[in-house]
């Protein structure tokens, strides 16, 4: 049995408006299906919620996202902002509800923020490294990291231009702490690789889905998605990538 069973739930773009609609999609509803089908077998030990939660960054809109959420499930969320979201609004609504931290048996999981407000590309700034750093310093078990964009190029030329600018300080650090995974959003698709030993984990949006491969903007009818991540005490990670039609 694993020690801990977690929920990603990446990309919502919800907007201001209730009955609002991005590229056609309703992504209000879309994230209560995904939430509804995620939960309809039992609740998880944690939620992972990487980024671009909103596509119109206000207080409002991430109270929608978290009461959405709170129709089905009890559990923690871990929460980090993504490029579409927006430090003050977010810290607003997050700062008292959501963790950064979480310990699981023999795993820690650390939130490690890679957005800058009003850009599209990723970076983690030096404090946040080290801030990101010393949450991992003491533990001697299993450890993940959790955030918005990706680390290494995903064969995806658009969306790979805006991965983490300082990958390979943010990869070192990863590798000196003995991560085991980075589990992150931002491409609208599944990734399970790995990247100089840390497996790294891309999930689907919520809402709609990129085109993998494309050099330009492209989306595909793929249909949205979640991520179930089981931790065992051992050090495996088993996860799967679940479509809601």
């Amino acid at each position: 049995m694993p020690v801990a069973r977690l929920l990603q739930l990446t990309d919502c773009h919800l907007l201001e408006d209730p009955q609002g609609r991005l590229l056609k999609t309703d992504t209000a509803k879309t994230l209560e299906r995904v939430v509804e089908e995620a939960t309809s077998s039992g609740d998880f030990d944690a939620i992972l919620a990487t980024g671009d939660l909103a596509h119109e960054a206000t207080t409002d809109t991430y109270r929608r996202f978290l009461d959405i959420v709170r129709r089905r499930s009890i559990a923690p969320i871990l929460a980090t902002p993504g490029n579409h979201d927006l430090g003050e609004p977010f810290d607003a609504v997050f700062r008292h509800i959501a963790k950064t931290t979480i310990d699981f048996g023999a795993w820690r999981l650390v939130t490690v923020d890679t957005h800058v407000d009003d850009r599209v590309e990723g970076a983690v700034s030096k404090t946040t490294l080290a801030a990101f750093e010393a949450e991992f310093a003491g533990h001697d078990g299993f450890r993940i990291a959790v955030g918005h964009h990706p680390l290494a190029e995903t064969g995806t030329p658009w969306l790979d231009k805006d991965r983490i600018g300082n990958a390979d300080e943010f990869l070192g650090v990863l590798q000196k702490m003995d991560v085991s995974a980075y589990v992150f959003g931002h491409l609208h698709q599944s990734i399970d690789d790995v990247v100089e030993d840390v497996r790294v984990l891309g999930t689907p949006s919520t809402c709609f889905q990129f085109a993998a491969g494309t050099a330009s903007f492209s989306i595909d009818d793929a249909k949205p998605g979640f991520r179930t991540i089981d931790l065992f005490d051992d050090g495996r990670i088993e996860s799967e990538v679940v479509r809601v039609g």
